[in-house]
C-alpha cells in the first residue's frame, strides 16, 4: 500500500525534472511592459552589456611630499636633510586609465576597461647629498706602488695598472673641481718600487682633453711600461715624471719623501689660511725593502746594501738580510715619525733607554720608570770603551742630541752581526760621552766651570 509521504515525494521530483528542462531565459523575470519568453531573453542581453560602476580609493601616490614635508608655504618644492633616511611606500588603485594619468602614471592601458583596475606600487626614500664647503686647502700626496706586476696581473677585463690610473685619475679629478674659500687644493703623486719616482710635484693640474691625470701606456720612452702624466701643471717650471714599472718593493724612501714635500707645504701655510695635509698610502703587496734609518732612509744605489743598513730582499744580494717583521717595522716607524703619530717630542732620556732596550731584542715586559736602563745596564758587556757615535745639535739655544743618527748607527752595527751585549756597552759609553758633552756646552753658554 503506498502511503501518502512517497506520493509525495513523486510529485517533488517530477517538478524538478520539469524545471531543468526549461531553458533560463524561461525562469527569468521579464523587463517592465515586456511579457513571455522573448521579453525575457532580450531583457537578458541588454543586462549582460550594460557596464559595471567600479570604485577605487583615492590615490595616495603624492603623499610622498606631504610625508617628507617637501613644499613650502607657497606650495613650491623645498628640500631639507630633517627628513633624510625616511622611507615611504604606497599602494594606489585606479579605476581608469584617467585616473592613473591624473596621477602622474602617463601611458597606462587597462586591457578591459568595464571590469580591470590599475595598481601601481611606489616606494620613495629621503636622501641628502651635503657638501660642506671647504675652508681651506687641501695638499694631498698620492703614494702609488709601480711594481713589476700591475701590468700582468687583471680582474674585471682590465690590468691592475690600468685600475690603479682610474682611481689616481677620478681622487685627484675631484680634487682639482673642489673649491676652497682660501684657496687651491694641491696633489703631488710618488711612485715607488726599488726607487722613488715623484711623478707630479705638489701643484695644481689640469688633466688632458679625456680628463687624465695618469694614463697606462706600455712601451715608455726608454723602454718598459708604466704610468705616463697626461696633467699639465699649473705652476711654470714644474717637472712631471712617468713612473716605470719594476721589481721589489721600498716604500719607506717614497714615505719619507712624501713627508718631505707636506713639510715644505707646511712651511708655507699661514695662521690666518693654513693648509691641510693629506697623505694616501697605496700598496700591492708587503714591501720587500727597508731600511734602519727611520728617519732619513737612503736611495737604493746597490752599493754594500747591508752595510747602509738595508734590509730584506734587494738585487745586489743573494739571501734575506734581517725577517720580514723587520721591513714592516722600519716602514711603520718611518711613517709614525712622519705623521707625528705616538712620538711626541720628550726632553727626558726614559723613553730613548725603552726604545734602545726593544731594539736590542729586550723582551721583557717593563714594570716601572727606569727598568729599561737597568735592564740595559745588565746586559752590557764589560770591558767596552767604544761608544756609539754622539752628534748633538744646537737649536733655539738648546743642546739636543740626535736621536735618529744613534739609533740608526745602532741598527746598521746591529744589522753587521754586532752582539746586543756589546752594543748596550756602546750605548751606555754613548751617554756618557752626551753627558760630557752637554756640560761643555753649558760652560761655554754660561762661563760656570
Amino acid at each position: 500500500m503506498e502511503t501518502p509521504f512517497s506520493k509525495l515525494a513523486r510529485i517533488v521530483c517530477a517538478c524538478l525534472l520539469a524545471a531543468t528542462l526549461l531553458p533560463a531565459s524561461a525562469l527569468a523575470a521579464p523587463a517592465d511592459g515586456d511579457s513571455g519568453p522573448a521579453a525575457a531573453a532580450s531583457s537578458s542581453g541588454a543586462r549582460a552589456s550594460q557596464p559595471l560602476a567600479k570604485v577605487a580609493d583615492p590615490s595616495t601616490a603624492n603623499s610622498w611630499m606631504d610625508l617628507f614635508d617637501m613644499q613650502d608655504a607657497a606650495g613650491g618644492p623645498a628640500y631639507s636633510t630633517e627628513e633624510s633616511g625616511r622611507l615611504w611606500v604606497d599602494k594606489s588603485v585606479y579605476a581608469s586609465a584617467a585616473d592613473a594619468e591624473a596621477a602622474g602614471l602617463a601611458g597606462a592601458t587597462l586591457e578591459n576597461p568595464d571590469r580591470n583596475f590599475l595598481v601601481s606600487l611606489s616606494t620613495m626614500s629621503s636622501a641628502s647629498t651635503v657638501r660642506a664647503e671647504q675652508v681651506n686647502p687641501h695638499d694631498t700626496v698620492f703614494v702609488i706602488p709601480l711594481g713589476s706586476t700591475l701590468d700582468s696581473l687583471t680582474y674585471d677585463g682590465k690590468t691592475h695598472a690600468e685600475h690603479l690610473a682610474d682611481a689616481l685619475n677620478s681622487a685627484i679629478g675631484h680634487l682639482m673641481e673642489e673649491e676652497a674659500r682660501n684657496g687651491e687644493n694641491r696633489v703631488a703623486v710618488i711612485g715607488y718600487n726599488l726607487h722613488t719616482t715623484v711623478m707630479l710635484p705638489l701643484d695644481t693640474y689640469a688633466p688632458d682633453a679625456e680628463g687624465r691625470y695618469v694614463k697606462f701606456v706600455r712601451g715608455l720612452p726608454g723602454g718598459g711600461n708604466g704610468l705616463a702624466i697626461a696633467a699639465t701643471p699649473e705652476t711654470p717650471g714644474i717637472q712631471t715624471a712617468d713612473g716605470r714599472f719594476a721589481s721589489y718593493s721600498y716604500p719607506q724612501l717614497a714615505l719619507h719623501t712624501a713627508g718631505g714635500l707636506l713639510e715644505e707645504a707646511a712651511a708655507q701655510s699661514t695662521a690666518s689660511v693654513p693648509r691641510v695635509p693629506d697623505l694616501v698610502f697605496m700598496g700591492t703587496a708587503t714591501a720587500t725593502t727597508a731600511n734602519t734609518d727611520i728617519a732619513n732612509p737612503p736611495a737604493f744605489t746597490g752599493e754594500s746594501p747591508e752595510a747602509n743598513g738595508f734590509l730584506g730582499a734587494f738585487p745586489s744580494d743573494d739571501h734575506v738580510v734581517g725577517f720580514g717583521s723587520d721591513v714592516a717595522l722600519a716602514q711603520l716607524l718611518t711613517m709614525q715619525l712622519k705623521a707625528g703619530l705616538n712620538c711626541p717630542p720628550a726632553s727626558s732620556m726614559g723613553r730613548l733607554f725603552d726604545g734602545v732596550y726593544a731594539l736590542l731584542g729586550g723582551s721583557s715586559p717593563i714594570h716601572y720608570e727606569g727598568e729599561s736602563a737597568i735592564r740595559l745596564e745588565h746586559m752590557a758587556q764589560a770591558g767596552i770603551t767604544q761608544s756609539l757615535p754622539v752628534e748633538v745639535e744646537t737649536v733655539d739655544g738648546v743642546c739636543r742630541l740626535n736621536t735618529p743618527a744613534l739609533t740608526a748607527a745602532l741598527m746598521e752595527w746591529k744589522a753587521a752581526g754586532d752582539s746586543p751585549h756589546l752594543l748596550a756597552a756602546q750605548f751606555m759609553n754613548a751617554m756618557v760621552e752626551l753627558a760630557v758633552q752637554q756640560c761643555q756646552f753649558a760652560r761655554a753658554q754660561t762661563g760656570l766651570n
